[in-house]
């Protein structure tokens, strides 16, 4: 097994659970990413994770506004995370 060390980013694109929509969309866009973590502004730790088809069907299923929405309200709570030194817990893909 890898170790996460040997997959991770050593510099994440990540946004901020206080961040709206359309600053988590400006940040996939520029990056390229299709999902980026979301960080606690307060302790920085991650704290779940947004995707851009999150993002696009809230702003169509509920009408609103991509700029007053924010991430913390759409974001995918607690996502599994580990330390750089742990064994991955499955082959990535």
């Amino acid at each position: 097994m890898k170790k996460y060390y040997e997959i991770m980013n050593k510099d994440p694109t990540y946004c901020l659970s206080t961040d709206t929509l359309a600053q988590a969309a400006q940040v996939m866009r520029n990056k390229a990413e299709t999902q980026v973590p979301v960080i606690d502004t307060h302790t920085r730790h991650v704290i779940g994770v947004v995707r851009d088809r999150d993002i696009a069907s809230r702003m169509i299923a509920e009408g609103r506004s991509a700029k007053r929405l924010r991430v913390k309200a759409i974001m995918i709570p607690c996502p599994l995370a580990g330390h750089e030194e742990d064994a991955t817990p499955h082959p990535p893909s």
